[in-house]
């Protein structure tokens, strides 16, 4: 690898050649970026169906033999404290009758007029909601569709309120508070790297280079990802936010490890390309193997049922593979060019020094003879820091509530308080009863018996008569609500006790349950068996990048545990801040695989990045003394990127959106936790402890011999 990097490094650097490379990358950020803006409108969302579960059978049977096809319910709620007047009434008919136009609307159903139902106007007259079967889109289509139903409800000059509300909605509410907070997520994060920046590197120049490298990088994942979501691809508003803050941090942290092996370097060189050309072959293989695992985990995320995160997966590690690409082309090229301006105002500091340059033995120079000389002791210490904190795992528990997301009120969850004053809450989202007769037509007898069976369960507040038929008569759909509130674990609890009662009701006939707390049920249980697949495989391909990167099985395995402890510390101790401080007492299901596959990737990059340090400084010396030399080399470098990296997660909490809140909260504290702890404490006291047999069964670098100095050849 280091004779490919070695040819990439004269090239990058080469006088006319980083031009080339320059203008290739600037071509493609022209080219991308009237692409990159349109992407947040192509996005489509993933809803949380998961393969193999009842709730996607309902959607699919509905799609292909149903007319309209697979829609959820929205319902436009109005409200008026004196009481609907005639003429209220007739506004709502009249918007019934606007809202069967609307673009992905199917059926309407109003609480007054022609083809009413029954049960949809309040007792006093006060509240009255109409139920509109709404289909699925992309984020463009449905925000249209969602939007006009809201602008024809209601009058603003009346007293009457009218909100449009259900989970699509609700839904779609979370989207758009996403797809509203990315332009201020994306000037947060940019401020936040440059200001760090400016601190570790105290020159403008070097602070905005990194910034360009990574922004041009970003603007042109995202204007490949528009143009593969045209063809298919899978990507979610989610996914796209979470990219925004991944390429910023994981880019940013790869372009400080180059630039501190070029400091170094240039020392040694009077020419900054030679520079260059020797920097990036000593640093190209960590960042490379940070890249590859990081994209790896984030592949993992492909074999969940879940769509959302497979919508999740490859538009994050497009992502990290093109900013990966351009810290090892773009940055040196760039660099290149600027030479040692690049560390204006402080050029001296890279002076060209052949007599070598004298440094003070540095703070972590110093923290590392402490815990060499004294290893046991500062494991000891370290595991009960870490213990303590993975206590609060005690306190997990998951929540698939939709309402318990929201951090702020939209115009859905002002429409629930609405229908919550004069409804049962399960009316906000009403269970999908499907019912198939295998042996002929669907008959009124299957549907009383259904109902007569449903109405018998504990929690259910009404049960209807069938309200959608198949096209070849055998199936039908009914509708159940609960009432109690539509997403809890109570709720959850009677979806499953529901598929118990209704499984064999008659011979002959088939009941399957989706929709609403179905739906959530099947998300909740599909998350939890996720990280069962998904992380096993995701510390498999770890493991295995840190075998072929560092030559031995003993040394990944106790970073791999090291990376468990800290997950396990860092899931605990958030928990436990949740609880106390934003009085959130669970957390949505699939939080923990997205926080563990972030963390376990990104923390395993500062392994990455010391132990490949290590493995170099112990050639032709002992494992112990090269852990000393590599903590000292790499201290402040992977303390630098480690603030930059928990800073850029920290931004994302200022979405007013708790999942993302959350997950910013917990990665920012598991990169400090690996920064400050882990790789400062608890790898070099491993290292010492288990000493040469880390590189085990493969021959350990202390038996290399370092590379001889030339001697000058004898004078003519």
């Amino acid at each position: 690898m280091a004779a490919r990097l070695a040819r990439l490094a004269s090239f990058v650097t080469g006088r006319r050649s980083r031009w080339f490379v320059i203008g290739a990358w600037l071509v493609l950020f022209a080219a991308s970026l009237p692409l990159s803006s349109k992407l947040a409108d192509a996005t489509k969302e993933q809803y949380g169906r998961p393969d193999g579960s009842q709730s996607k059978e309902v959607g699919q049977i509905l799609a292909d033999h149903f007319p309209g096809g697979d829609t959820t319910e929205a319902v436009l709620v109005y409200r008026n404290p004196t009481g609907l007047s005639q003429a209220d009434q007739a506004m709502i008919v009249e918007d019934a009758d606007a809202a069967r136009s609307v673009p992905l609307v199917g059926g309407v159903v109003p609480p007054f007029g022609t083809g009413s139902g029954p049960g949809q106007v309040s007792q006093d007259g006060q509240v009255a909601f109409t139920v509109v079967s709404f289909a699925q889109g992309t984020v463009s289509k449905t925000n249209s569709g969602l939007e006009d139903l809201r602008n024809l409800a209601g009058d603003p000059s009346s007293d009457t309120s009218a909100h449009l509300t259900g989970t699509i909605p609700l839904l779609n509410d979370l989207t758009n508070i996403i797809k509203e907070a990315d332009a201020k997520l994306l000037l947060a994060t940019g401020l936040l790297v440059l200001l760090l920046l400016l601190l570790i590197y105290r020159s403008p120049i070097l602070a905005f280079v990194p910034l360009i490298v990574v922004f041009l990088s970003y603007t042109i994942a995202t204007g490949l990802l528009d143009l593969l979501v045209k063809i298919g691809l899978p990507v979610s508003s989610n996914a796209t936010s979470l990219l925004l803050v991944l390429m910023f941090g994981v880019g940013t942290d790869y372009c400080l490890l180059f630039v501190s092996r070029y400091r170094h370097a240039l020392h040694e060189h009077e020419d900054s390309s030679a520079a260059l050309a020797e920097a990036l072959p000593e640093a190209g293989p960590a960042i490379i193997a940070s890249g590859l695992t990081v994209i790896a985990a984030l592949l993992a995320l492909l074999a969940s049922s879940l769509s959302l995160n497979r919508a999740f997966a490859p538009a994050n590690a497009i992502g990290i593979a093109i900013v990966l690409l351009a810290c090892l082309t773009l940055l040196p090229a760039v660099l290149s060019v600027l030479g040692r301006r690049a560390f204006w105002p402080r050029t001296r500091a890279v002076a060209y020094s052949p007599g070598g340059v004298d440094e003070k033995e540095g703070v972590w120079a110093r923290v590392g003879r402490r815990v060499l000389a004294r290893p046991v002791l500062a494991l000891v210490v370290a595991g009960a820091l870490l213990g303590v904190a993975s206590l609060g795992l005690l306190t997990y528990k998951t929540e698939a509530d939709v309402l318990a997301q929201f951090r702020a009120s939209t115009d859905g969850t002002r429409g629930v308080d609405a229908l919550r004053s004069a409804f049962p809450p399960g009316e906000l989202a009403p269970i999908t009863l499907l019912l198939q007769r295998q042996d002929g037509s669907l008959t009124a007898e299957d549907v009383t018996a259904v109902r007569e069976r449903a109405v018998g369960i504990d929690g259910v507040a009404g049960v209807s008569d069938l309200q959608r038929r198949s096209d070849d008569g055998q199936s039908g759909t009914m509708s159940m609500v609960f009432d109690g509130e539509p997403y809890s674990n109570d709720a959850l609890a009677r979806v499953q006790e529901a598929r118990r009662e209704l499984a064999s009701v008659s011979p002959g006939l088939r009941v399957i349950i989706g929709g609403g707390a179905a739906d959530r049920l099947d998300y909740r249980e599909a998350a939890k068996d996720d990280f069962k697949v998904v992380a096993p495989i995701a510390l498999a391909v770890i493991f295995l990048t840190l075998v072929l990167l560092l030559r031995a099985i003993v040394a990944p395995l106790y970073l791999l545990a090291t990376v468990l402890l800290s997950f396990a510390a860092t899931m605990g101790a958030s928990l436990v801040f949740f609880r106390v401080v934003l009085d959130k007492h669970s957390v949505d299901p699939e939080l923990p695989l997205v926080a563990f596959i972030f963390l376990v990737a990104l923390g395993s990059d500062y392994n990455i990045f010391l132990m490949s340090r290590v493995r170099e400084e112990a050639v032709g010396r002992s494992t112990k003394e090269g852990a000393l030399r590599a903590l000292a080399a790499t201290g402040s470098v992977i303390t630098s990127a480690g603030i930059v990296l928990a800073g850029t997660f920290s931004v994302l909490t200022v979405v007013p959106f708790y999942f993302l809140l959350e997950l910013g909260i917990i990665v920012a504290f598991g990169i400090l936790i690996d920064t400050f702890l882990v790789r400062t404490i608890v790898v070099p006291g491993l290292v010492a402890l288990v000493g040469e047999r880390s590189w085990w069964p493969f021959r350990s670098p202390a038996e290399e011999r370092l590379p001889e100095l030339e001697e000058p050849a004898p004078a003519s």
